[in-house]
C-alpha cells in the first residue's frame, strides 16, 4: 500500500470533480470514486474491507434509486479490492472488470490469506473492531485487455495495462471527460513535491507504464491514495515519479556495492522510507510486504 502524505496544493480541491464524478471512499485506504454521469454507473476501485459498510453507504446516497453496474478495480492489493466482496453482496448486479491476471491472483488460496491477513491488520490499526475479514466473493467478471474500450452508455472507460507495481495493475480512462484514473506503477504522491514509487514487480514495466500514460495525453490525471493533480502539474508529476524511481534504484544499487546483505539491506531501506507519518496510516507489515519485493525488484533491475 502507497500512503499519499500530501497536503495539498495550495487551493487545489483534489476532490473537485464535476457534476457526475463523486469521491466515495469510506475510510483509510484507496480513494473510491463513483461515476454517474453516463447511462452505466461505475466504481473505480473498493476500499479496505473494515470500511466497507461507509464506502457502501456513500454510494448508496450518490446513487439513489440507481443500481451499481460496474466495478473497475486497478489492481489486487487489500486495500483496494478489501471491500470488493461487501459491495458486491450489496449490490449483487455489478459486474467486476480488471486484468487476467487480477483474475489469478483472486482465484488463489494463497493470495485470499495474505488479502485477509493485511485487511485484519489494518482494520486492528483503524478501530476497535474485530469482525472478520470477507474474502468470498473476490472476483473478476470481465477480463480486460490493453486499449480495450468499455461502453457505458454515452461514454467508455479505456483500458490501460499499466504494469510495474504488480503485474495486474490497470489503468482507466473515462471517455470523452479525458479523466485518467492511474494506477501505482506510475507514482503516488508524498508531499507536494515529490513523487514515490512503488515498483513491486518489474521496473522496466513500470518505465514503459510511465510512458504510456504520458503519452495517451489525458487532460486530467487522478493520483492513487490523492484524487485529481492540478493539470498543470501532471507532466511534473511524471517527472518526479521518474526522478524518485531512479533515485532510489541508485540507492539500493549502492547499499549492496558496499556490500551489504539483504536484511542489511531491509534494515537501511525502512531507516531511510519508515515514519511516524506512515506508521499513523499503515501496518508495519503492510510496508515490509511492499519494501521486500520493491528491493529485489531494484536490485535486479
Amino acid at each position: 500500500m502507497s500512503i499519499s502524505l500530501c497536503q495539498g496544493f495550495e487551493g487545489h480541491d483534489r476532490f473537485g470533480f464535476d457534476e457526475g464524478i463523486s469521491r466515495v471512499t469510506g475510510g483509510p485506504g484507496c480513494e473510491v470514486f463513483l461515476i454517474t454521469r453516463y447511462e452505466k454507473t461505475v466504481l473505480i476501485d473498493c476500499g479496505m474491507a473494515f470500511c466497507a459498510a461507509d464506502t457502501i453507504e456513500n454510494i448508496r446516497r450518490v446513487l439513489g434509486e440507481r443500481k451499481l453496474d460496474c466495478v473497475f478495480v486497478t489492481h489486487s492489493h487489500y486495500d483496494h479490492i478489501g471491500a470488493l466482496p461487501y459491495i458486491l453482496n450489496a449490490f449483487p448486479d455489478a459486474a467486476v472488470y480488471g486484468s487476467e491476471k487480477c483474475r489469478y491472483v483472486f482465484s488463489r488460496e494463497g493470495a485470499r490469506k495474505v488479502i485477509s491477513k493485511l485487511g485484519s491488520d489494518a482494520r486492528d490499526l483503524f478501530t476497535d473492531n474485530r469482525e472478520e475479514i470477507i474474502v468470498d466473493g473476490l472476483r473478476v467478471d470481465q477480463v480486460v485487455s490493453d486499449m480495450q474500450r468499455v461502453d457505458i452508455g454515452g461514454g467508455e472507460i479505456v483500458c490501460l495495462e499499466t504494469k510495474g507495481h504488480t503485474d495486474c495493475c490497470m489503468s482507466f480512462v473515462l471517455e470523452p471527460d479525458s479523466i485518467l484514473f492511474g494506477s501505482e506503477s506510475t507514482g503516488v504522491l508524498q508531499g507536494a513535491n515529490e513523487v514515490c514509487a512503488e515498483i513491486l514487480k518489474s521496473y522496466s514495466d513500470s518505465m514503459e507504464s510511465l510512458r504510456k500514460c504520458r503519452e495517451y495525453g489525458a487532460m486530467h490525471y487522478v493520483c492513487p491514495h490523492f484524487g485529481l493533480i492540478p493539470d498543470d502539474f501532471q507532466q511534473e508529476f511524471f517527472d518526479k515519479y521518474l526522478e524518485f524511481a531512479r533515485r532510489e534504484l541508485k540507492l539500493v544499487k549502492e547499499w549492496y556495492a558496499q556490500g551489504l546483505d539483504d536484511d542489511q539491506v531491509l534494515e537501511k531501506y525502512v531507516e531511510e522510507y519508515w515514519s511516524e507519518e506512515r506508521a499513523s496510516e499503515q501496518p508495519m507489515e503492510a510496508f515490509l510486504a511492499n519494501a521486500v519485493p520493491m528491493i529485489k525488484v531494484l536490485k535486479e533491475a
